[in-house]
């Protein structure tokens, strides 16, 4: 069941439902005039741009082989497709 409440409950009782959002995980909805209207929700973290190295790092690597195979398909599919080679955006 979802948790519904009215602008002005919310605001009476910000903090209850914040603490309530916070420690319990629950998501609220705010309707007014039957309209859903906003949500309040845990925010859900997912990874940092600090982690970004350590993710790719852990990836699996294309052998040398399977490198050059995966480029003459992309070529391939762009031949059939029709697309030009892609251009460098920053170039003039």
């Amino acid at each position: 069941m979802e948790n519904t409440l009215t602008p002005s409950d919310l605001s009476l009782h910000l903090g209850e439902y914040l603490r309530r959002v916070s420690r319990e995980h629950e998501r609220f909805v705010v309707v007014e005039n039957g309209e859903r209207i906003a949500e309040i929700s845990p925010v859900h973290e997912g990874p940092k741009l600090k982690d970004l190295k350590r993710i790719l790092d852990e990836l699996p690597h294309l052998s040398k082989d399977e490198a050059e195979d995966f480029a003459r398909d992309v070529e391939e599919a762009r031949r059939i497709m029709n697309v030009p080679t892609v251009r460098d955006p920053w170039a003039s």
